[in-house]
């Protein structure tokens, strides 16, 4: 029987404490903290640490990791990933059993690299598994510097896990007061399965983001799923997310997003009342910029928001692709799944060219928007609620055939004003499932000259 050995770390102020199954040695702070191999728990107690910590499960691809920050730990990384945990031993239906689960858990944590402004490839939190990759962080602020690809926290399933093995989820849990993110191509929050499972993120607190120069993509939140897995067994993840409180505020890069869902199955995302969503064009070439997008290649997608969102795209966007144009709120149904937005939220207000307030699409599927808050959409060839099943999707239609029996098509609105040149405030078009517009008694709806 083989003897547990622990070992003690002894930080800047603080301790570390692992098992390992056997001796190996320890490069202490400042310098990046590294558990020896094999080591499968390991904690960090309170103090400041001046270099990355890193959990690594070589020689156990078959054992749960679990790394846990105890309330006090400051971590002032240089570069690279600051607290990573990794599993990333491939496994497949010829190699069971699968890989194990990784756990990230963090309390009253701070991580901040706001003075290495040249970096890429850098997160806060960040977990690689071919397992279940599951971070939650309570009370926890994270300020990443760099150019580009960097993310406050990242939850990955590498997507080894395959059929006949079973699905396993991506899960972030974050409250905090804030996470900062800089540079293009990076995200505040990620939950990513580019497997067979979930993908999904729970957040409450103040995100922002800035490109910091012309690119792509920057995300408030992310849950993706099935993102690099090919054949049937892909089509079954979900992704969802929920914002319970605070303002997410990004600037700069085309295709931005204040909150991302996406999935081969469903996509779902809820905000809750009194939370805000700011996304700017940073540089003039900046198109796309969106509130919230939910994106599901075969089934729902749903949208229920109440918060307050402000875009502020390119007054110049193009208006001849819907998906390149400034967003408040878009759902789409690559397939024949419903499309459906429910927003009870003070208000929406969209500043751009051919700017959307709200998007609903199905290639084929039902589509539903219900708008009891106002909506303004005030650039050239804006459109305040535009709501499509069939014509749209066919027209884009990815190598797809195009639907020739498509869902219904209901809007329900009170308040929407396009009032640009060109603006109109309810687009409702369908097919064969036919088309209702409801206004309320006493409702508002303005078009443009």
């Amino acid at each position: 029987m083989q003897r547990r050995i622990f070992y003690l770390l002894f930080p800047i102020a603080g301790v570390l404490l692992f098992q390992s199954a056997q001796a190996q040695s320890i490069v202490f702070p400042p310098g990046p903290i590294v558990f020896p191999p094999g080591t499968a728990t390991g904690t960090v107690t309170a103090g400041t640490y001046a270099g990355n910590i890193n959990l690594d499960g070589t020689g156990i691809p078959t054992q749960p990791l679990s790394l846990t920050l105890e309330s006090g730990v400051i971590v002032n990384r240089p570069s690279g990933n600051a607290v990573n945990a990794a599993n990333i031993t491939l496994q497949g239906p010829g190699n069971t059993p699968p890989s194990a689960s990784v756990t990230i858990t963090a309390t009253d944590t701070t991580i901040t690299n706001l003075a290495t402004p040249s970096g890429n490839n850098q997160s806060g939190l960040r977990i690689q598994s071919s397992g279940a990759a599951t971070i939650t962080a309570t009370n926890t602020n994270i300020d990443v510097n760099g150019t580009n690809t960097n993310n406050g926290i990242w939850a990955i399933v590498q997507g080894a896990n395959v059929p006949p093995l079973a699905p396993v989820n991506a899960t972030v849990t974050w409250t905090g007061d804030h996470i900062t993110v800089i540079g293009t191509n990076s995200t505040g929050i990620q939950a990513e399965n580019r497997g067979f499972g979930n993908a999904s993120v729970d957040a409450s607190g103040n995100i922002s983001g800035n490109a910091g120069a012309p690119g792509n993509t920057l995300l408030g939140i992310k849950a993706g799923a099935g993102s690099t897995v090919t054949g049937s067994f892909g089509q079954t993840g979900d992704a969802s997310v929920i914002y319970r409180s605070g303002t997410i505020n990004l600037v700069g890069a085309s295709f931005s997003a204040g909150i991302f869902a996406t999935a081969p199955g469903s996509a779902t995302i809820t905000t809750l009342s009194g939370t805000t969503i700011t996304v700017s064009q940073g540089f003039s070439a900046d198109i796309a910029q969106e509130g919230i997008e939910a994106f599901a290649t075969n089934g729902a997608t749903l949208v229920t928001a109440a918060s307050t969102i402000l875009v502020n795209g390119n007054p110049t966007s193009p208006v001849a692709d819907f998906r390149s144009q400034p967003k408040a709120i878009q759902v789409q149904s690559n397939s024949g799944g419903p499309a459906e937005v429910d927003y009870t939220g003070p208000g929406i207000t969209v500043h751009g060219g051919g700017g959307l307030g709200i998007a609903a699409v199905s290639r084929s599927g039902s589509v539903t928007v219900n708008a009891f808050g106002g909506i303004v959409a005030d650039g050239t060839d804006a459109v305040g609620i535009l709501a499509d099943s069939g014509t749209l999707r066919n027209a884009i239609s990815g190598g797809l055939p195009p639907a020739s029996i498509t869902g219904p098509v209901q809007v329900t609105a009170s308040n929407v004003s396009a009032p640009g040149q060109f603006g109109t405030a309810i687009s409702a078009n369908g097919g064969s499932g036919g088309v209702t517009v409801n206004i309320p008694s006493g409702g508002s709806i303005m078009g443009g000259w």
